[in-house]
């Protein structure tokens, strides 16, 4: 049974605040940077298996909160090599998670959007598998993002091909 808060004894009320606060930043700073850009998405050719544009906020919201959870769970012993390895991963990724939208909303750059989240769905998965070996739970709650990363880039090939 896992303690969600409590890992290998060691706990941290402000640093579970600062990491879960750390990916619903990047979502912000997102939609501030994109504003009405993310209308595009409405006007496109996009392939039939599309959601609708009103499930992406909450999903990337629960998506946001697992990531955050998972990299609590890891700064929590960003004291050895390993640790910070996997940290530095997952700060990358979180950089192109937040690239990928000005990429693909604000210059419609489809393309290079999608060679870019290509790049990040590897990376995520060197993310999950890093913090797997550190912390299994970690590990787990970035299977939901890695998976929907992917059913992005399917969705981002099919949006590039149709435009």
């Amino acid at each position: 049974m896992y303690n969600f808060y409590t890992v290998k004894g060691k706990s941290s009320f402000p640093l579970l605040i600062a990491m879960l606060a750390l990916p619903q930043l990047v979502g912000l700073a997102n939609i501030l940077i994109i504003g009405d850009d993310v209308n595009i998405y409405n006007s496109i050719a996009k392939p039939s298996f599309a959601p609708p544009p009103y499930y992406f906020a909450p999903i990337w919201i629960f998506l946001y909160l697992l990531m955050g959870y998972a990299s609590y769970r890891i700064a929590l012993f960003y004291n050895n090599q390993n640790h910070k390895n996997a940290y530095t991963i997952y700060l990358l990724q979180l950089f192109l998670n937040f690239l990928w939208p000005i990429l693909f909303f604000e210059y419609a750059l489809y393309e290079a959007a999608l060679i870019e989240i290509m790049i990040l769905a590897v990376l995520i998965f060197f993310c999950v598998m890093s913090f797997n070996e550190l912390d299994s739970l970690a590990g787990v709650v970035m299977v939901p993002y890695l998976a929907w990363v992917i059913f992005a880039t399917i969705l981002n090939y099919f949006i590039f091909i149709l435009n």
